[in-house]
């Protein structure tokens, strides 16, 4: 909720539903079962996304503000996941087919793999989606992480 450049941008209207609404849309394209969960902040601003996804039976997980990959690494552990797929909430277009591919090639190396792609749609800036084990999260893991990767 606390983008700079657009402000509640998250919960902002599009044909009817929220953007949030849209991205978790996408996700129910996929064609494996998985556990779907907004990790958004502790920070108050973000009580509204929390209580939408409380009103349409979305799991959500409230961590950290600044250290995004402890939030993800939290949350995960919290729940008792191996593996993560990491989405933003502002892209309502997410490329399911190759983020199915991206898990099969996960799935196929194991936690020897971390998969990061950026795809670029016309107009839009990048878009990435990573693919973790919770193992290859670990403090270990997050300690050796750039700032950059911690966003």
């Amino acid at each position: 909720m606390g983008s700079t450049r657009l402000p509640g941008k998250v919960l902002r209207d599009i044909s009817g539903k929220p953007l949030l609404g849209h991205v978790l849309g996408r996700l129910q394209m996929l064609k494996r079962p998985a556990r779907v969960v907004v990790a958004t902040s502790s920070a108050g601003e973000n009580d509204m996304i929390e209580a939408w996804c409380l009103e349409h039976g979305v799991s959500c997980f409230r961590g950290d503000e600044a250290d995004v990959l402890d939030r993800y690494f939290q949350c995960a552990r919290s729940l008792g996941m191996s593996d993560i797929v990491r989405l933003t909430a502002d892209n309502p277009f997410t490329d399911i087919e190759e983020l199915e591919r991206l898990i099969d090639l996960h799935q196929k190396q194991g936690s020897r793999l971390y998969a990061r792609v950026r795809t670029v749609a016309h107009r839009c800036r990048r878009r990435d989606i990573y693919v973790r084990s919770l193992g290859a999260q670990s403090s270990r893991g997050k300690a050796a992480a750039p700032s950059r990767a911690r966003e």
